[in-house]
């Protein structure tokens, strides 16, 4: 295979930083590479690089370099106002590029924000639906968990959501509308206290107790509705009967408009790796609506589960009756 050819863009303090540096890999064999060319304003700067780094083709002209079919790799290392422009050259010429600072000054030259110009105060800009889409796109759980999730809300008519643990709280990636929506649904990109949630519970039966304690911390937990669960220690009682059951209850206590179930999903090393869950309105009493609300949310995350590579973990016992009436 032939030496990686590498042309440098800047042969100031960052320019003859990285280069040493490269040398010296070179030097050790632990890459195969040689500068073939190298730019920078100053000629005489250049030419001085080029002499100590034995580089045969010397320029003012960083596009000299980009178009360049001896280079394969161009290292940007010049003021940060030039590098969108040099990066996007190099790219597009089919180049490798290395840049080390950022290729916007600012998070709305780069489209991450922009700024409404009467009141001059910053919104979220439209780059960030590029990234949200190819995340959305690329990420299993999520692109196998929609579509899961568009049956379950088309089944039961209740709004359905999956949810993960990100960091201490439930942060929920995906969410189907139900023709029954309650106020209190969950969207995608809203996050949730671990213990007020059916999803939260069914997350932290996964977890080891040291880290159910990390947490939840000593308590008291903040009560969000009279029925919020504050006690540390009767919350870690429920989760032994979430992780017998495989399935979570949410009874008013996160809001006294909504209650909801929520049942583990399992990825291919038998962790659960999300929860699913169905919401709807607390004034639901009947017990054989529950049952099959239940029975249908452990159904479909089992599917979710088996989508994802996981093993047969078996069904749980459905919790019965009574503590719908509380």
């Amino acid at each position: 295979m032939a030496p990686l050819r590498i042309g440098l863009i800047g042969c100031g303090f960052i320019g003859r930083f990285h280069a040493r540096a490269f040398r010296g890999l070179i030097r050790r064999g632990l890459i195969d590479a040689e500068y073939v060319a190298v730019c920078d304003l100053d000629e005489r700067r250049a030419r001085s690089f080029a002499e100590i780094a034995d580089v045969p083709f010397v320029t003012t002209e960083a596009t000299r370099v980009t178009d360049s079919p001896d280079v394969d790799v161009v290292y940007v290392c010049v003021p940060t106002a030039g590098h969108k422009e040099l990066v996007l050259r190099a790219a597009e010429r089919g180049k490798h590029v290395f840049c080390e600072k950022p290729l916007a000054r600012t998070l709305a030259d780069a489209g991450f924000l922009e700024q409404d110009q009467a009141t001059r105060r910053y919104r979220i800009g439209p780059v960030i639906l590029t990234v949200a889409g190819t995340y959305l796109g690329t990420n299993p759980l999520i692109r196998e968990g929609t579509a899961v999730l568009h049956r379950l809300a088309g089944t039961t008519g209740h709004t359905a959501t999956l949810g993960v643990l990100d960091r201490s709280e439930v942060l929920y990636i995906a969410a189907v509308e139900g023709t029954q929506a309650v106020k209190a649904s969950a969207r995608v990109g809203d996050r949730r206290p671990l213990h007020a949630t059916a999803t939260g519970k069914v997350l932290l039966s996964g977890l080891s107790e040291t880290e159910v304690d990390r947490l939840l911390g000593p308590g008291p937990l903040p009560a969000l509705t009279r029925s919020t669960i504050t006690n540390p220690a009767v919350l870690k009682q429920e989760l032994d009967a979430v992780r017998k059951a495989g399935v979570a209850y949410n009874l008013r206590e996160r809001s006294e408009e909504a209650s909801a179930i929520a049942a583990p999903v399992y990825d291919h090393t038998r962790r659960i790796a999300a929860a699913v869950s169905v919401a709807f309105p607390a004034t639901v009493q009947d017990q054989r609506v529950l049952d099959e609300l239940t029975a249908g949310m452990k159904a479909h995350a089992q599917e979710l589960s088996r989508r994802l590579g996981a093993p047969d973990q078996g069904d749980g016992q459905v919790v019965t009756a009574g503590s719908w009436s509380q």
